[in-house]
C-alpha cells in the first residue's frame, strides 16, 4: 500500500514562503543543499589571483529565518522545490498572494501575433512568470507587450538603456494601445505610472518600495544585457503575479544566466552533480519576420605578431582599429555602398574609432553621426538615431551601444570592423540590426572584416557559416 504524502503549504509573494516547522531536517538540508549555487566568476576570477573580488563564493537563493521558522525562496524555483518537497514525501498546497489589481482593459490596438508568435505568448501567459527567448527579429517586444496585455495587468516594462525605452514607447505608439499621455515613464526625475510603465532599471531599483504595489506584471527586456545582480535585485522584490524576461539569447560570458532563471523562473529542468540545465518558458524557432542577411566576407592580411605573443585582446583592438591600411580596405568598400545608396551601420570597439569614421564619411559629402553611450555623446547620439529612422542620415558608427535595443529599421548594411565573429553570439546580435523588415527594403548585406592571419581567424568563419545561410567571400 502506497504510503499518503504529508501536504505542506508554500506560499506564493515575491518569493516563495515555506515554514520549517512542516518539514524534516532532510528536507531542510536537501533544500539548502539544492537551491545553493557555485559562482563561476569566483573562481574564473582566484585563477586569475584576483581571488574573486567583489563577487560572492556561491549564491545562495533562500533566507532562512531561524526564529519565525520560516524559508524564503526565489520565486523562479517553484518547479524545482516542488519536486523536491516530493522526493521528501510532501505534496504542496499553494496559497497565491502574489499581487493582482483591478482589469486596465488595455487592449491590443492593431497589433497582430504572427502564427509563430502566438503560441509563445499562450506559454508565457499561461506559466505567468519565466524566460522567453527569441532571435533578432523574431518580434520579441511585441510577444511581451501582447502577454502583459493578456493579463489585464498593469505593465511595468523594465529596460537597460535610453535607446530601448523609446523603443518599447514607439511600439505602444505605433499599435495604437495607449496615446503618449498614458504611458509611464520612469527615468531619473521621472516618475510617472500608467497602465503601461516604461523605466529604467536604475531608477526603477532607487524606488522600489512606492513602485512594488502598483504592478500586477513586470517585464525586463534584454535581461541578458543587464548585469546579474542589478535585474534579480530590480524583479525580486515585486509581488506581480506575472513576472518574465524576454532575450535572444540568455546564456551571460560570466556564466551566471541561472540567476535569470532562479529570478524568472522556467519550464523544465535537468539537475546534474554540479549544475542545472534549465529551458525556457517560451522560444520562437527560426527568425520570425527577419530578412536573411548576405555575409559579405572581406579578407583582410593585418598581421599583429604582440597579440600572437601576448594574446592581450584589447591592446590589439586598439592596433587594429589604427592601422592604416586596414582601414583604407575598409573605407574602399564603405564608400562604394554608400554610393550605391546603402544607410549602413558601422561597429568598432573603440569610440576613437567610431568618430573617425563619422568625420571621414562626412569629409565624403554624407551625412553621418556616432551612436555612443554615455553622456558625452549624449546629444549628437539622439540625433543621429533620430535622422536615422527619418531616413535623413545615410551612416553612423557605433561601439557596444548598438549591439542591442537599437530600433532602425530602414538600416539595410552593416560593417563589422573588429573580429567579433569568434564571439558569433555578438554578431549575431549586431547583423541584427539591419534584418527587421521595411517597406522597399530589398537585399540586406553584413561586411565582415575577416584578418585570416590572426590568431581565431578559422574559428571566426566557421561559426559564420554555421550561423547563416548566405555566405559570400570577396577575393
Amino acid at each position: 500500500m502506497t504510503q499518503a504524502l504529508t501536504t505542506v503549504t508554500v506560499t506564493i509573494d515575491a518569493y516563495l514562503r515555506l515554514e520549517t516547522r512542516q518539514l524534516s531536517d532532510a528536507a531542510i538540508n536537501d533544500i539548502k543543499k539544492r537551491f545553493t549555487r557555485t559562482n563561476p566568476q569566483f573562481a574564473k576570477l582566484a585563477s586569475m589571483g584576483f581571488r574573486g573580488k567583489n563577487e560572492p563564493r556561491e549564491y545562495v537563493f533562500y533566507t532562512l529565518d531561524m526564529r519565525a521558522g520560516m524559508f524564503s525562496i526565489w520565486r523562479g524555483g517553484a518547479t524545482r522545490l516542488k519536486q523536491l518537497l516530493a522526493e521528501h514525501g510532501y505534496r504542496v498546497r499553494w496559497q497565491d498572494r502574489r499581487l493582482t489589481l483591478p482589469p486596465t482593459g488595455l487592449t491590443m490596438g492593431t497589433l497582430i501575433l504572427q502564427p509563430e508568435q502566438a503560441p509563445a505568448v499562450d506559454s508565457l501567459v499561461q506559466y505567468q512568470q519565466g524566460l522567453l527567448r527569441g532571435n533578432t527579429g523574431s518580434g520579441k517586444t511585441e510577444m511581451l507587450l501582447a502577454a502583459g496585455i493578456r493579463t489585464q495587468q498593469p505593465i511595468l516594462v523594465q529596460v537597460w538603456n535610453k535607446a530601448l525605452l523609446e523603443q518599447w514607447v514607439e511600439r505602444i505608439l505605433k499599435y495604437g494601445i495607449l496615446p503618449e499621455r498614458e504611458i509611464g515613464i520612469i527615468q531619473g526625475s521621472k516618475n510617472k505610472i500608467k497602465p503601461i510603465t516604461i523605466g529604467m532599471i536604475q531608477s526603477i531599483r532607487n524606488r522600489l518600495p512606492e513602485l512594488t504595489p502598483h504592478f500586477g506584471c513586470v517585464l525586463v527586456d534584454e535581461c541578458q544585457r543587464t548585469p546579474a545582480t542589478t535585474f534579480v535585485g530590480s524583479v525580486q522584490p515585486f509581488p506581480a503575479k506575472y513576472r518574465w524576461g524576454g532575450s535572444a539569447d540568455e546564456k551571460r560570458k560570466d556564466g551566471k544566466e541561472f540567476l535569470g532563471y532562479e529570478t524568472f523562473g522556467y519550464q523544465d529542468f535537468e539537475e546534474r552533480e554540479k549544475s542545472i540545465l534549465y529551458s525556457p518558458v517560451a522560444e520562437v524557432e527560426g527568425r520570425g519576420q527577419a530578412l536573411d542577411p548576405t555575409i559579405v566576407i572581406v579578407s583582410s592580411d593585418y598581421i599583429d605578431a604582440e597579440y600572437d605573443e601576448n594574446g592581450n585582446h584589447g591592446q590589439m583592438i586598439n592596433r587594429l582599429t589604427k592601422d592604416e591600411t586596414r582601414n583604407a580596405l575598409i573605407a574602399k568598400h564603405l564608400r562604394a555602398q554608400l554610393t550605391l545608396g546603402k544607410q549602413i551601420i558601422l561597429f568598432s570597439e573603440r569610440v576613437e574609432a567610431a568618430v573617425r569614421w563619422v568625420n571621414l564619411v562626412s569629409s565624403w559629402g554624407f551625412v553621418a553621426g556616432p551612436l555612443i553611450g554615455g553622456t558625452d555623446y549624449k546629444e549628437q547620439t539622439d540625433d543621429t538615431l533620430r535622422m536615422m529612422r527619418a531616413q535623413s542620415c545615410q551612416f553612423a558608427a557605433t561601439t557596444t551601444f548598438a549591439d542591442v535595443g537599437i530600433d532602425i529599421p530602414s538600416l539595410n548594411c552593416a560593417f563589422v570592423t573588429c573580429p567579433t565573429g569568434v564571439n558569433i553570439k555578438r554578431m549575431h546580435q549586431q547583423v541584427g540590426r539591419i534584418v527587421r523588415p521595411f517597406e522597399g527594403k530589398g537585399e540586406v548585406e553584413a561586411f565582415y572584416f575577416w584578418d585570416y592571419n590572426m590568431r581565431g581567424s578559422t574559428k571566426a568563419i566557421k561559426n559564420i557559416q554555421r550561423k547563416w545561410t548566405k555566405v559570400r567571400r570577396l577575393q
